[in-house]
């Protein structure tokens, strides 16, 4: 075999090895403790709030698509659980996308390392229960990352994602109980490639970064 092929196809194969690994997903856990309050821990890089009129802030988000119905429970609400509009700091709202039996949220965004956050509650019952994966690629892994169910679920919780690469994320929400799945809101930022660990591991999430935590 010709050496300089030998030496070029190693390259190659190096090259692609290393942006399979750099393509990846890793689910980072929950908050439980932000409520509405998102403005200032969650979406630096871009915000989508889903309601009756969906409320965006792109920034750095390229694309966004869904398969989900919208609607508002309650648009102004005075409870804390409610999401800050995007249009009005002082205004919180009771809002969602739902659908049933599957959901399916494909992001794509201008950034290499990103978390993404995903706010899901329950106001109207506590019978909900679905559950949540993120991946890359075609097709959903065969377990879930997590079962979403009360009481976090009434009280509204944020799943977190740490994302590599320019591949499309994507969110598949799978109705388990109750009326149907719902979806409240998905925030974007940007993470440093430093605070990753060579095995992809995110060291600290850029809200807890922003947070001091």
């Amino acid at each position: 075999m010709n050496k300089r092929f030998l030496i070029v196809t190693v390259i190659m194969l190096f090259a692609l090895s290393c942006l399979s690994v750099y393509a990846d997903v890793h689910f980072l856990g929950k908050d439980t403790a932000t409520k509405g309050d998102w403005v200032g821990k969650y979406g630096a890089n871009g915000a989508i709030l889903f309601g009756a009129v969906d409320q965006k802030d792109l920034k750095d988000i390229a694309n966004f698509t869904d398969n989900g119905n919208r609607w508002d429970w309650a648009n102004p609400t005075p409870d804390a659980r409610g999401l800050i509009s995007i249009n009005d700091p002082n205004v919180r709202i009771g809002n969602c996308m739902y659908n049933n039996p599957v959901g399916l949220l494909t992001l794509e965004t201008k950034l290499d390392s990103y978390q993404v956050a995903l706010f899901v509650i329950d106001w109207d019952s506590t019978a909900r229960i679905q559950e949540l994966v993120g991946f890359q690629g075609d097709t959903a892994p065969a377990n879930p990352d997590v079962t979403v169910d009360n009481p976090e679920f009434h009280d509204g919780v944020y799943y977190k994602w740490h994302v590599s690469g320019k591949a499309p994320f994507k969110i598949q929400v799978t109705h388990k109980g109750g009326a149907n799945w719902v979806v409240s809101g998905l925030f974007v930022d940007a993470v440093s490639t430093s605070a990753v660990q060579p095995s992809n591991k995110l060291t600290s999430t850029w809200g807890g970064i922003r947070a001091g935590n």
